[in-house]
């Protein structure tokens, strides 16, 4: 209907003299009626405070799946997403470590941390995993007193080191790859001219243990979380 304000983005093995007539012949033949539109904020953040919420649900191969997602409002900036993304794979080793290994008690631990724009800066982290119904309660501790205990004293030394080898090893493999381009220019255009790529490998060499500290902490006191369990019956 009205393609007025979009904005394409190729990225890849592309030759230009053979893409734009076909961009010219399917993108420049779309309708335009000169319309600048803006998103509408409809109030999709997460709730303040603590929700949980426990129910059962009938399954033929009865599980439990837990889900807890710690929010709070922080500034976006290259910084904070870099701490996040420290902070996310520091969680990924603690919990393979306490909740797969020590406990036995789940295949694995999925961690996904996020730093959004929209409507305002908002940091998530989210933490989910399948169980027993008998161990969920004992898990899920584990999952809060880990994070806490990194919001009030810091990661483990061994824990921060090795994440930040990881993750600047990772950058090099990361710029081989069109997804982690496209993502790059994306944000360009959608957060404000937002470069998450010049400046990424020293800003990761500047940030300290203190520093996820700080950060875990100033997430956590802001006491959003939202907890959900679904247990699995006969």
């Amino acid at each position: 209907k009205d393609a007025s304000d979009f904005t394409f983005i190729f990225v890849g093995n592309i030759d230009p003299e053979t893409s734009k007539p076909l961009i010219a012949q399917y993108l420049g033949a779309l309708p335009s009626i000169n319309r600048k539109e803006k998103a509408k904020d409809i109030n999709m953040s997460y709730n303040a405070g603590l929700i949980q919420n426990t129910f059962e649900k009938t399954m033929q191969n009865p599980k439990t799946t837990v889900i807890d997602v710690y929010s709070g409002q922080t500034n976006l900036n290259l910084e904070n997403r870099t701490k996040m993304s420290v902070l996310q794979q520091i969680l990924q080793i603690l919990y393979t470590e306490k909740v797969r290994e020590d406990e036995s008690g789940t295949y694995g631990v999925g961690v996904y941390a996020s730093v959004s724009s929209y409507p305002k800066g908002l940091g998530s982290i989210q933490i989910s995993f399948d169980t027993n119904a008998e161990k969920k309660d004992l898990l899920n501790e584990i999952i809060h007193k880990e994070l806490n205990n990194i919001a009030a004293n810091g990661p483990r030394e061994e824990d921060f080191n090795k994440v930040i080898e990881f993750l600047t090893k990772k950058q090099s493999e990361n710029e081989q790859e069109n997804n982690y381009w496209l993502n790059m220019i994306r944000d360009f255009y959608e957060i404000d001219k937002y470069n998450g790529y010049s400046q990424y490998l020293s800003t990761l060499k500047k940030i300290t243990p203190q520093d996820i500290k700080n950060f875990a902490n100033s997430i956590l006191s802001q006491k959003n979380l939202v907890e959900v369990i679904m247990v699995g019956v006969n």
